[in-house]
């Protein structure tokens, strides 16, 4: 209970400087944190998941512990403003505000993320191993054919950083870039064998494949111009 309210009161103190409320000192909010965070040992990381999976906001402990207060704060009011959008019939607002709900969603998503790799030892559940394995096998298939990428919603794009509008040489590297970025992920998560280097090896291979198929095919032998013909009638012999 101390700890817990020295930590919340310095968040709030922080947010609020002009409250006039004494800030704890910072040796109280570092020892509040420690002990906070062995209280929140594997309850923090599966909150972290299962905001990602479900859209389930976690405890305030974990919001201010991982400095995504302010960004929940601004989604809740979101979501809010929408529900009042549906309840009055305007359907213009309700779709702008559901465009921003999901571009919050993309980036609480992506700090949630970056929270869970600061946590040392991080337990998640199998769901969200399998959701980050989908996406890994979705990002395999633009490696193979980028053209592919119409076929992606615009959040999942901008998670990994992937601009469709970009030019080819430049997509295929932020396709390459996010791919091996999110293998690392998963192999920090659950310690398997990556994949990137056998992924990309294969497809040199396949492209060297059909660059040396065009250097070495066949020429055909290029035909004379067809005469035309002169027109009118042919001599009588």
């Amino acid at each position: 209970m101390l700890a817990m309210h020295a930590f919340m009161l310095d968040a709030y103190v922080e947010r609020h400087p002009g409250c006039g409320i004494p800030r704890p000192k910072p040796e109280e909010v570092d020892a509040a944190r420690r002990i906070l965070d062995r209280q929140y040992e594997g309850k923090a990381d599966w909150q972290l998941c299962q905001f990602i999976l479900v859209r389930t906001c976690p405890s305030d402990y974990v919001m201010y512990r991982y400095g995504l207060a302010e960004d929940f704060n601004r989604y809740s009011k979101l979501n809010e403003e929408c529900l009042k959008a549906i309840e009055t019939g305007d359907k213009d607002r309700e779709k702008k505000l559901m465009e921003a709900i999901g571009k919050m969603e993309t980036t609480l998503e992506r700090k949630s993320e970056k929270a869970l790799d600061s946590i040392e030892g991080a337990r998640v559940p199998d769901e969200y191993l399998k959701e980050l394995d989908d996406e890994l096998s979705r990002l395999a298939g633009l490696v193979w054919d980028p053209r592919r990428i119409e076929d992606c919603y615009g959040g999942f794009l901008e998670k990994h950083g992937i601009r469709a509008d970009s030019p080819v040489p430049e997509l295929k590297k932020q396709i390459e870039e996010a791919y091996r970025s999110l293998d690392d992920r998963i192999v920090r998560l659950c310690g398997r064998q990556p994949y990137a280097d056998n992924l990309f090896s294969a497809k040199k291979r396949q492209t060297d494949a059909r660059e040396g198929d065009r250097k070495y095919a066949p020429h055909l032998p290029r035909l004379p111009p067809k005469q035309q013909s002169s027109g009118g009638m042919k001599p009588v012999f």
